[in-house]
């Protein structure tokens, strides 16, 4: 998962929080990720139609043994996306009063599922950390 360079700011800044209750997704068919994009109306016109933009789950956690802090993702069903469409990617981001202050936070590519007007699941890859569901970490240092 790439995170958009304002988003990953704001996660660090305490401007944004991960595990927001505003934090939902958009289903992007095709999009050439540029950090530099902030809000939602900078990509939605790549934007699938025919669905309800769902809620993203998400928590920061502390991985004790692995000894270092994770931004994890769970897996988002949504359950009805129109016929004819294929999924490309999406993004997670703050929801706002409208796209121009819905700020972009993080996006995943490689998605590449054919719609046919019922469910699709989001879902974080597995990582060369070994550990599904999990977009980011940070080690806690020696």
């Amino acid at each position: 998962m790439l995170f958009f360079k304002q988003g990953l700011i704001a996660l660090f800044s305490g401007g944004a929080a991960w595990n927001s209750p505003s934090l939902k997704a958009i289903l992007l068919s095709s999009y050439t990720y540029n950090a530099t994009h902030q809000v939602v109306s900078d990509i939605a016109f790549n934007e699938l139609t025919g669905y309800a933009r769902p809620d993203v789950t998400a928590s920061v956690v502390f991985n004790d043994s692995a000894d270092r802090l994770e931004l994890r993702f769970t897996d988002t069903t949504i359950t009805a996306v129109a016929d004819a469409q294929t999924v490309g990617a999406f993004a997670v981001f703050i929801e706002g009063e409208d796209d121009t202050d819905s700020d972009l936070i993080a996006y995943q590519t490689g998605v590449a599922e054919d719609t046919n007007g019922g469910a699709i699941t989001l879902n974080a890859p597995p990582n060369s950390l070994g550990s599904d569901n999990f977009v980011f970490a940070v080690a806690r240092g020696v």
